[in-house]
């Protein structure tokens, strides 16, 4: 009798220990679509980089395109002095 009754509460004890596991599992997962990890944060930010820099390509030869079009070659800049901020 007392084997049966042992025997009957470890499966219960692991049933409850698969379910504990399961529901662990779960709540790692959601977590994971909740809060980023750091890989995911690198992920995102390298998508928007790419983002920017493929902005910044398209328009760059947007202008250089119209300074083509427009027949302006060079535009002279005033030369810069270490003294001069550059902000």
């Amino acid at each position: 009798m007392h084997l049966q009754l042992l025997k009957k509460l470890t499966s219960n004890r692991k049933e409850q220990l698969i379910k504990l596991h399961k529901y662990f599992l779960n709540m790692r997962e959601y977590s994971d679509k909740l809060i980023p990890t750091p890989d995911q944060k690198m992920e995102k930010q390298f998508e928007e980089l790419r983002g920017i820099s493929g902005r910044y390509e398209h328009d760059k030869k947007v202008w250089v395109a119209t300074v083509k079009e427009v027949g302006i070659e060079t535009i002279p800049l005033p030369a810069l002095s270490s003294s001069t901020p550059l902000c």
